[in-house]
């Protein structure tokens, strides 16, 4: 059966602070990424129920797969928000490379000081089948394996993502299209 809570910016339903969350890589671009503007409806919605899952002292996991998405993104969306980037160099060739390497690595300090980090159960899992798994369905391979780890554990996975619409896990989420 799945479970959905919808947040809206003047909704955060008190049953939505569980104990145990990962928030998606979506949610955490949002609250600290470039994406992040207090000015967008969802970073506020977001980093509102990021702010009282903190008050409640629940705890909130990072996955290793999350934690590599929101690099590998933030390091894809500076470079194509950048004007100045030479588009027949490699990203990491580029001149701005290494300042976006330093304000990502300062971003990631923020989720890893609140978060406790969790194994994405990569070494018991069997990643032909997981691969396989996506035929036929509107989900990828780490969207996979983070469902797994929500599963494994019985963590409340907070996304903004449709892709997980056919997952049976808990998710909060602010994005009608998964409810």
């Amino acid at each position: 059966m799945k479970n959905r809570i919808y947040l809206s910016e003047n909704n955060i339903p008190s049953s939505s602070i569980r104990d145990r969350f990962i928030f998606d890589t979506n949610v955490w671009l949002s609250i600290y990424g470039i994406k992040a503007n207090i000015d967008n409806k969802i970073t506020r919605i977001y980093s509102s129920f990021y702010k009282k899952a903190l008050e409640n002292d629940c705890k909130i996991y990072l996955l290793g797969t999350i934690a590599s998405e929101y690099i590998n993104r933030s390091i894809k969306l500076r470079h194509d928000a950048d004007s100045t980037v030479n588009r027949s160099l490699k990203i990491h060739q580029q001149a701005m490379y290494r300042q976006w390497i330093e304000t990502i690595s300062d971003e990631v300090s923020y989720l890893v000081a609140d978060c406790e980090r969790l194994d994405d159960g990569f070494s018991l899992s069997n990643p032909e089948d997981m691969c396989r798994s996506c035929i036929g369905k509107e989900i990828d391979y780490n969207d996979l394996v983070i469902s797994a780890a929500c599963k494994r554990h019985g963590i409340t996975l907070v996304t903004d993502d449709r892709d997980f619409a056919s997952e049976e896990i808990e998710i909060i989420t602010r994005n009608r299209k998964l409810l």
